[in-house]
């Protein structure tokens, strides 16, 4: 009889995360058979097979989304999955690049004992933090699972969640200098508008729901935006959501 292995099994062999796994599961990029007596996940050396493969691809740098195309064998996802990846690469090659000049020009001016200008010194440092900073304060877990709901968002659903925040700041704002009290019925449904863009970008995952926090308590900017000011408005929301009723 072909062999079967539960989830915990498959996650303890192969450094995998369970959530992970349920991820896959949940969007359809590997499913298990389930148990008829209590519905629970059993693996066949195929999915293994699938397993590696997605590990394998997601190390070359494919989304999930592409990557379900590849594993789909149709030519067509599979030519669009390589487009998407070489527009990514392009972005990572102009962001080094950037990184790079600003590096040569410095290193030109120093060998002419030259003191680097201070533009020259925060386009360096610019470019280094803004490289670092996700990796700084997200575990690669925690990075997979951000990757793999940017992926199923797409470019448009990323500008539309980008969006969204900014107007329910804006709106926050107002709310705040006209002097609406956190027990308005307005700030309550301040904070559903809140709590789902937040659960939209954490997937319910406490530890990146925590890593957020953590970002906007840490940084002084984040993506342009003053993390004091999303502190502020984050602090008027909690208050309304203590005074919620039951």
């Amino acid at each position: 009889m072909m062999e079967r292995l539960t989830i915990g099994e498959v996650a303890r062999r192969s450094g995998i995360s369970i959530r992970m796994l349920r991820h896959y599961d949940e969007i359809g990029l590997v499913r298990p058979e389930r148990s008829p007596h209590n519905g629970y996940r059993r693996y066949r050396p195929d999915d293994i097979l699938r397993i590696q493969a997605i590990v394998a691809l997601r190390q070359l740098g494919f989304g999930l989304s592409e990557i379900d195309g590849l594993l789909a064998n149709d030519l067509g996802p599979f030519a669009r999955s390589l487009e998407l990846r070489m527009q990514a690469i392009d972005r990572e090659i102009a962001d080094r690049e950037r990184l790079r000049s600003a590096m040569k020009r410095m290193l030109g001016q120093l060998a002419d004992n030259i003191a680097p200008s201070l533009d020259d010194m925060f386009d360096v440092l610019g470019e280094m933090m803004r490289m670092e900073k996700v990796n700084r304060y997200y575990t690669p877990d925690q990075l997979e699972e951000l990757r793999a709901r940017a992926d199923a968002l797409g470019e448009d659903g990323m500008r539309q969640s980008q969006q969204a925040w900014a107007e329910l700041m804006s709106d926050v704002r107002a709310l705040i200098d006209a002097g609406i009290e956190p027990t308005d019925p307005r700030a309550h449904a301040a904070v559903d508008r809140w709590d789902e863009l937040i659960a939209a970008f954490t997937g319910g995952n406490p530890g990146i729901a925590k890593n957020l926090n953590r970002v906007w308590e840490s940084e002084t900017e984040i993506e342009g935006t003053e993390a004091a000011t999303v502190r502020e408005l984050g602090a008027w929301i909690e208050r309304a959501r203590q005074a919620r009723p039951d």
